[in-house]
């Protein structure tokens, strides 16, 4: 369907909408982390704070 469409918008648009797609692509990989997180949280400290492991 995405190949559809850039052959119908043409190779002056594909640019743009390939760009389009890779952002969204990131937007949702990141919006997707903290669910992640919150579905396996993780037993290492994400900040040196108190913990030996920092060195």
């Amino acid at each position: 369907m995405i190949r559809l469409l850039l052959r119908v918008l043409g190779p002056e648009f594909a640019g743009p909408v390939r760009r389009t797609l890779a952002l969204m692509t990131a937007t949702a990989a990141v919006e997707g982390v903290p669910v992640v997180m919150k579905k396996f949280p993780t037993k290492l400290p994400l900040t040196c704070g108190d913990s030996n492991l920092c060195g």
